[in-house]
């Protein structure tokens, strides 16, 4: 059995309004997560952990209860969750979810509103701008892409959402969480886990905010079982909090396109997940480089302040990838690149190259590196070098 709980409030570090702790007890292994935020008064409820728990449990085919209280719509739906991963994902099992008790919610709306999920790339942007009109609030995550130790980063982001927010007139809700241990231990953060986080978070925030926006990832025709998904976002819905799911027919070259000649996006920018030396975008991990090929292909790219100038055929041929359904971007540049005219002999083989790679040979290669690097250091470790 994998008990979830509210573990009660840690202390709260400069600037926050307070700091819920949440436990994940696997009984040889427990997991603390923690979430705060320096604008709003986060809602301490114990659904906010239990999404946190469920590949952990999908994982060890183990039970999970909830100690507390817990909607009824809403565990209904995070079942389906369940029984949507173990049918989509290898190595997953539908598991029973049961709490201490449940209850019918409600609430009383005095002014709706709804967050959107704002990390600043590609998505986030067609997203915000698609639905502008809808959207009151933008909430940033510290914790996910990039350490919440990282500070310089974190601001570097903060001051650019907020110049967003200001621009458009939207609010902004800042959040800090640790959730990465607890998911990555039994599986992959894109392919798995960053849809669970996303729910946790928007949990903490449902006294605020009455529906939540997930910029999605892929068009209606390239749907796949994916850590965030149209078929099971909204499955954490309930009377509280409506989950939206924000998709179209649009593709990753399209919301480029749609997004590019925009100053405000030109400006703030940002796709990166690499971290590289505190670097906004550090211009050469797959994220960066697909994005700065794109709009070299559309001829923006030297508009946009938050990419390094440095981009060549060689940095796209040079692209690895361990999952071989994101050469779907690759594939998506090299089309527009045909349809458009764009003539550039070497960009066009350098796609070709990194899209023809076998990613058996990538993840092998990384497997071995990673390897090597243990091994290092725990002769490092072994000898107090």
């Amino acid at each position: 059995m994998i008990n979830v709980s509210f573990f009660g409030f840690g202390e709260a570090a400069e600037g926050e309004r307070n700091r819920l702790v949440y436990r994940i007890d696997l009984g040889a292994k427990a997991y603390d997560v923690f979430f705060s935020s320096p604008d709003v008064e986060l809602l301490p409820n114990v659904e906010a952990a239990l999404p946190l728990a469920l590949l952990a449990g999908m994982r060890l085919a183990r039970p999970i209860h909830v100690k507390g209280t817990v909607s009824v719509k809403f565990i209904e739906g995070v079942r389906k969750v369940v029984d949507l991963f173990a049918n989509s994902f290898d190595g997953l099992s539908s598991i029973e979810i049961t709490a201490d008790e449940y209850i019918d919610c409600s609430k009383e709306l005095v002014k709706p509103r709804t967050g959107c999920f704002f990390s600043g790339g590609v998505d986030s942007f067609y997203t915000l701008l698609n639905m502008k009109s809808e959207i009151t609030d933008l909430i940033v995550v510290h914790g996910f892409d990039f350490s919440v130790e990282d500070k310089l980063r974190s601001k570097e982001v903060s001051e650019n959402v907020h110049a967003v927010a200001n621009k458009l007139g939207k609010g902004v809700i800042e959040v800090a969480c640790n959730p990465h241990p607890v998911l990555e231990d039994f599986g992959e953060w894109g392919r798995h886990g960053h849809g669970f986080a996303l729910m946790a978070v928007g949990r903490t925030l449902s006294s605020e905010l009455d529906a939540i926006v997930v910029p999605g990832s892929f068009s209606l025709a390239q749907q796949k079982p994916w850590g965030t998904w149209v078929e099971s976002d909204y499955l954490f819905s309930d009377e509280v909090l409506t989950v939206l799911h924000h998709v179209d027919s649009s593709e990753r070259i399209d919301k480029t396109i749609f997004i590019a000649n925009d100053p405000m996006v030109q400006k703030c920018l940002r796709v990166c997940w690499k971290n590289v030396a505190g670097a906004y975008n550090c211009g050469v991990c797959e994220k960066c480089v697909r994005t700065m090929t794109a709009l070299e292909i559309l001829g923006v790219r030297d508009r946009f302040e938050t990419f390094p100038q440095k981009w060549s055929p060689a940095m796209v041929a040079a692209v690895e990838h361990e999952l071989s359904g994101v050469k779907l971007f690759a594939k998506e540049n090299l089309q527009y690149m045909r349809g458009r005219g764009y003539k550039n002999v070497w960009l066009y083989l350098a796609l070709l190259v990194q899209i023809y790679r076998p990613t058996a040979y990538v993840r092998f290669k990384n497997k071995l590196k990673r390897r090597v690097r243990k091994l290092k250091r725990s002769v490092l470790k072994r000898f107090n070098v």
